[in-house]
């Protein structure tokens, strides 16, 4: 028994140095091939100046393109191009900002592309006030006078934008002269090429050059005689469009149908008015200020049955809300209502020059227009059927004396000028002459072979003229903090040629305040002149 323990302690002694140096030896001759790991120190940063490494630029992320940007409530899109650039990327953050300035509008926008928006504003906060022989005694049917008055001409809100980079939709509202606020603007529309967009609704009709501009751009502070009065009298209508054209094209066009009742006004009697208006810039390629020259036609059709259109003719109204010629008169049981009826048409040409500092401009206008008379007890009964016919023309020269010229873009274009000039100040000084030489005949279309239907005779309004003439000089001094807050001041004298209605051997169914009753009998004749001075302050967004 001794001798086995004292085998087994022999045993394990010589056996377990060398189990010990099986386990240890390979570790210790790969600890002496393997590199020993280094201690991770901070690392010093390095503080600018000359020698820094600048850090990595940032991947650059594809920013959603659209070949047009957001539209514009006068009823077509901006034609300047909206693909993103750098400045409107957001620094170190991947995508385009969410809120950019294009076009003087702020867009909010969805960084995908999925949905733009801009909502916007205009308010014109006017003053007015009159002069000539016979305003101080002058009233109106609803007793009021030509006085000075402030008045919020117009406030109106908008919402503008696009979706999916391809539909661009305008949704506003307008108060004027403090009524209630009725729908402006309004219309979806799909762009499917540069020259070819569709849209719908309700807008501004594509005729003449100064119906189409905006009416936050203009030097005057409203619209031509030619153009709200004859040319394009409803202003908005409710119709589709196809139109096309950019601010690098030759050519603009508009083809449009529309209801032929105005603004917020149904169709009545299944017609309507096709209008198109197609504007050339023949110099479209130089660099200059004639790149934005261009000469225009435009033209309208349609017709208005007598069984359901209900409703007046357009007055004839200066701005200052003076009104010259009215389709009411009479009174009781023989006040007389003119009203469309039948064919309606007008065709137009139009001439922009800019060079340099001077803007030239002019239209002219030919329309003829049916009318009826009735009776404002029995509008169904046709009393007699005539015409509205004539022409009207302006021409217009502005001198830019400080700041750029045109900061807001040439005029008759859906859309206003690049970005660059939203900061400028501005001093335009605008001179406009403009002759209306309509011709109203109550009776015109109630003959037969040439031979006046039994029965028939001439209405009181035309018993001894058909002539509307009227003459304008306006000079209007616009000053421009940016593109969003105008000053304007302005003079207006009108003047109503020839004999006046209600005297013998009248010459003229326009009347100056001077000649209706309540003057003074011995100057009445003679007092064939208005003067409307004006101003207004205009905040746009």
């Amino acid at each position: 028994m001794r001798s086995l323990l004292v085998a087994t302690r022999v045993a394990l002694t010589s056996v377990a140095p060398i189990a010990l140096l099986s386990f240890v030896a390979p570790r210790v001759v790969r600890a002496e091939e393997e590199p020993p790991v280094p201690v991770e120190e901070p690392t010093p940063v390095t503080e600018p100046g000359a020698g820094a490494t600048p850090p990595p630029a940032p991947t650059e992320v594809p920013s959603p393109t659209s070949p047009e940007p957001i539209p514009l409530a006068s009823g077509g899109t901006t034609s300047k191009g909206a693909i993103v650039t750098a400045d409107e990327t957001t620094p170190g953050h991947r995508g385009p900002r969410p809120v950019v300035y294009r076009g003087g509008r702020l867009v909010l926008r969805e960084p995908s592309g999925l949905l733009e928006v801009s909502p916007s504003g205009l308010l014109h906060f006017d003053a007015y006030g009159f002069a000539g022989p016979g305003v101080k005694d002058y009233q109106r049917a609803d007793g009021t006078g030509l006085k000075a008055n402030l008045a919020a001409r117009r406030v109106r809100v908008e919402l503008t934008g696009r979706v999916l980079q391809k539909w661009f939709f305008a949704l506003s509202i307008e108060s004027v002269n403090g009524a209630s606020a009725t729908p402006l603007n309004n219309f979806v529309g799909v762009d499917l090429a540069p020259m070819l967009k569709l849209q719908v609704g309700q807008f501004r009709v594509p005729f003449g050059m100064d119906n189409v501009s905006s009416i936050r751009w203009m030097e005057f502070m409203e619209r031509t005689m030619t153009a709200r009065i004859l040319g394009a009298p409803l202003t908005r209508d409710l119709g589709v469009m196809a139109w096309g054209g950019t601010e690098r094209s030759a050519i603009w066009w508009a083809l449009g149908y529309f209801g032929g009742e105005g603004q917020n006004r149904r169709s009545t009697d299944n017609r309507g008015d096709v209008v198109a208006r197609l504007v050339f810039r023949p110099l479209w390629k130089h660099c200059g200020d004639l790149g934005q020259a261009h000469v225009g036609v435009s033209g309208r059709y349609g017709r208005r049955d007598r069984n359901y259109t209900q409703y007046d003719a357009p007055s004839m109204i200066t701005p200052g809300g003076y009104t010259f010629w009215s389709p009411v008169y009479g009174s009781g049981a023989g006040e007389t209502h003119v009203q469309p009826s039948s064919d309606q048409s007008a065709v137009a040409a139009e001439l922009f020059i800019p060079v340099r500092w001077l803007d030239l401009r002019g239209e002219f206008v030919a329309v003829r227009d049916g009318r009826r008379e009735v009776f404002a007890g029995s509008r169904n009964n046709t009393e007699r059927a005539g015409t509205l016919s004539g022409y009207g023309w302006y021409a217009q020269a502005t001198f830019w004396l400080m700041g750029p010229p045109r900061m807001v873009g040439a005029p008759g274009h859906w859309g206003v000028q690049a970005d660059e000039h939203a900061r400028a100040r501005s001093l335009s000084l605008a001179v406009r002459y403009e002759q209306l030489r309509a011709r109203y005949d109550s009776i015109d279309r109630s003959t037969v072979d040439d031979v006046l239907v039994p029965g028939v005779r001439r209405g009181r309004l035309d018993a001894d003229t058909t002539r509307i003439h009227v003459d304008a000089l306006q000079v209007a001094a616009t000053y421009w903090a940016s593109r969003h807050v105008r000053l304007v001041a302005q003079w207006s004298l009108y003047r109503f040629p020839g004999v006046p209605l209600g005297f013998p051997g009248a010459e003229n169914q326009a009347v100056a305040p001077g000649t209706r009753p309540n003057a003074d009998e011995a100057s009445r004749v003679d007092a064939r002149t208005l003067h409307e001075v004006s101003a207004r302050v205009q905040l746009t967004f």
